[in-house]
């Protein structure tokens, strides 16, 4: 297995890192290096056979939308896609030609040191020495061939009985791989699917709400849902940059719910564009002064109100 990985001088100011980090942010070159690891342990190729969006994603350690990922890594001809549409780093085995040929020089030590062993013991003429077994120590001598007409054994004593032959044991049977069985869909899990726009990856969505018992987190998620649906975000393009459903709670997404943008209100009737909603801090700010200015009111003398 590969221990390490070599990186060019030149990756620092190289292009395609600039055009990656202005795509994904400031964190490009640390999800390609978690990439380029997870490739050398993996899939030394540098082919990525059988890796879904969110393989990738997650061998980056990268937190958002998978497939936004992939795309980005594509456009910026860090990733490609061979003839049976496999992901595959570009250039792996030119760039990492060490790691890529782990498999090659893995096999050709095996088989040196198969050789040597075999040489070794073609080259030995010690004698093969067999040591009996504790229970062939313990058995008492056997009797001289050929017993007396009685029945008895050349020293006047009956021959002893056959020794017995013991069975090989019955061989163990290969260990079956257990499925894991998920429980029914609970009610609350179907009123949050039935709510969720993207209803992508419902089986694996499932499995995690179940495994975390998230029936006990239903009210704050389905909150933090409606929020989400109401956030800019989600409104942009019909929708298109919802996360699929299984994306959204294998990542604990409802956690991300802080503040969620309210959608532009329309231009008035006269013409004029109207103010622009508060968000939550400054509608509590408000909330409270207005409370305290009707308690300050309450509490004046009725001289005061009055003016005199």
């Amino acid at each position: 297995m590969n221990t390490d990985i070599r990186i060019s001088v030149s990756f620092k100011g190289h292009r395609k890192l600039k055009k990656l980090r202005r795509a994904i942010g400031d964190r490009a070159a640390e999800y390609l290096l978690n990439l380029w690891i997870s490739t050398a342990t993996d899939a030394p190729k540098g082919v990525l056979a059988g890796w879904t969006d969110e393989d990738v994603a997650d061998a980056a350690d990268w937190q958002g939308e998978p497939s936004d990922f992939t795309a980005a890594l594509i456009n910026c001809a860090f990733l490609e896609r061979d003839a049976d549409g496999s992901y595959m780093l570009h250039d792996w085995c030119q760039w990492q030609g060490w790691a890529c040929g782990a498999e090659e020089r893995s096999d050709k030590a095996k088989a040196a040191a198969s050789a040597r062993w075999e040489k070794h013991n073609a080259g030995s003429n010690a004698p093969i020495l067999s040591y009996p077994s504790p229970t062939d120590k313990q058995l008492p001598p056997q009797p001289p061939a050929g017993g007396s007409e009685e029945g008895k054994g050349g020293n006047g004593q009956p021959p002893d009985p056959p020794l017995p032959t013991v069975a090989d044991p019955p061989p163990v049977p290969p260990k079956q791989k257990r499925t894991k069985e998920l429980p029914p869909e609970s009610e609350k899990f179907l009123t949050f699917w039935a709510s969720y726009p993207n209803k992508q990856g419902r089986a694996k969505a499932w499995e995690k709400w179940s495994e975390w018992n998230l029936d006990s987190q239903a009210d704050a998620i389905m909150t933090a849902l409606n929020g989400f649906k109401r956030s800019e975000g989600w409104l942009k393009d019909n929708g298109q940059f919802i996360p699929h459903g299984s994306t959204w709670i294998n990542q604990r997404r409802w956690l991300d719910m802080a503040e969620v943008a309210a959608p532009r209100q329309p231009v008035q009737r006269d013409g004029a564009a109207p103010r622009p909603m508060p968000n939550s801090r400054e509608l509590a700010e408000r909330l409270a002064q207005e409370r305290y200015d009707a308690d300050m009111r309450q509490n004046q003398p009725e001289n005061e109100q009055e003016g005199g």
